[in-house]
């Protein structure tokens, strides 16, 4: 009885170890893919960022190609007829279209002389 029990014990111990390696060797090969499914994934990740970027510069060019250029000032002095538009109430886009004013400078311009800083 005590030999069957030894040899059962020594078969339950080779089946353990053989069990442990095999469990270690499994999970140094998931560790392996998941690896390179990480970095697979940080590629992408970079890759998009670059896409990003270059999408950004290209809106940004776009927009500032779409952005009118202010018309020139009219022979009689924008500056003005500006400051007479803005007395008689006129907003900062009728300005900035009749007078060749930026928008910025039609806007200030509204604001120091508009009617409703009288």
């Amino acid at each position: 009885m005590m030999p069957l029990l030894i040899g059962l014990n020594l078969v339950l111990l080779v089946a353990g170890m053989l069990l442990g390696i095999h469990l270690l060797y499994q999970s140094r090969r998931l560790a392996a893919a998941w690896r390179v499914a990480l970095e697979a994934e940080r590629q992408a990740g970079m890759q998009l960022a670059t896409q990003l970027a270059l999408l950004a510069s290209q809106l940004d060019q776009t927009l500032q190609a779409a952005e009118p250029a202010p018309a020139p000032a009219p022979a009689g002095g924008g500056i003005e007829q500006a400051i007479r538009m803005a007395g008689e109430g006129a907003g900062a886009a009728a300005i900035t279209r009749n007078c060749g004013l930026s928008r910025a400078e039609a806007e200030l311009l509204v604001r120091i002389h508009g009617r409703a800083s009288a």
